[in-house]
C-alpha cells in the first residue's frame, strides 16, 4: 500500500528545501537570483509549477517574480507553461500510464473513496482535480483523477489553463504581500 511512499517523502522534502532556501536568503536575494530570468522565467517557472519534484522550486520562482509583473501577466504566462507541461503529463495518463492508474485505483483505501457514493461522479472528480491543480500540490494527482472522467483533450485544456492560472494568481498576490 505503501510503495510510492518515498516518492510523497520526496517531494515533501523539495517543498521544505525550496521555502527553507527562500528563507534563509531571504526574498531579496531569492528575487535578485530570478529576476534576470524575465518573462521566459514565467513560462519556465509555471512549467516547473506542475511536476511533483519541481513544483516547489515552480512556486518560489513565481513567488519571487511577483514585485515585477502584474499577478494576471504572472497568472497568464505562468498558466500557460504549466498548461504545456499538463498536456504532456494528461496524454500520458491517456495513453500509457492508464494501467498505473488502474493499479493504484485497486488499492483497497483508494478504491473504497473511488466507489463512494459522491465520488462516482464525474463532476466531483472533476472538480477535486481542479482543486489540486490550481494549488501548489502535483498537478499528477488532479491530472490522474481528471484523467478517470471523459474529458476530453480540448476541455481538458481549458479546465487546466482555468486552474492554473487561478493557483498562480493567487501565489503572486501572495507574493506582492511578502516583497
Amino acid at each position: 500500500m505503501f510503495k510510492n511512499f518515498p516518492q510523497f517523502t520526496a517531494v515533501i522534502l523539495t517543498y521544505l528545501l525550496a521555502f527553507g532556501v527562500f528563507a534563509a536568503l531571504g526574498p531579496a536575494t531569492a528575487h535578485a537570483i530570478v529576476a534576470p530570468l524575465g518573462i521566459g522565467g514565467i513560462i519556465v517557472a509555471g512549467a516547473l509549477y506542475t511536476y511533483g519534484f519541481t513544483a516547489s522550486i515552480g512556486a518560489v520562482l513565481l513567488f519571487a517574480l511577483a514585485p515585477d509583473y502584474s499577478p494576471v501577466l504572472l497568472a497568464l504566462l505562468g498558466g500557460l507553461g504549466a498548461t504545456v507541461a499538463d498536456l504532456t503529463i494528461f496524454g500520458f495518463f491517456k495513453g500509457t500510464l492508464h494501467k498505473e492508474v488502474n493499479k493504484v485505483a485497486s488499492i483497497p483505501a483508494i478504491k473504497f473513496v473511488i466507489k463512494s457514493r459522491l465520488f462516482r461522479s464525474a463532476w466531483v472528480r472533476d472538480l477535486l482535480g481542479f482543486l489540486i491543480i490550481a494549488s501548489p500540490l502535483p498537478d499528477e494527482i488532479g491530472i490522474a483523477l481528471i484523467s478517470m472522467t471523459r474529458m476530453t483533450k480540448s476541455t481538458f485544456r481549458i479546465v487546466d489553463f482555468s486552474a492554473n492560472v487561478l493557483g498562480i494568481y493567487f501565489l503572486a498576490i501572495m507574493g506582492m504581500l511578502v516583497y
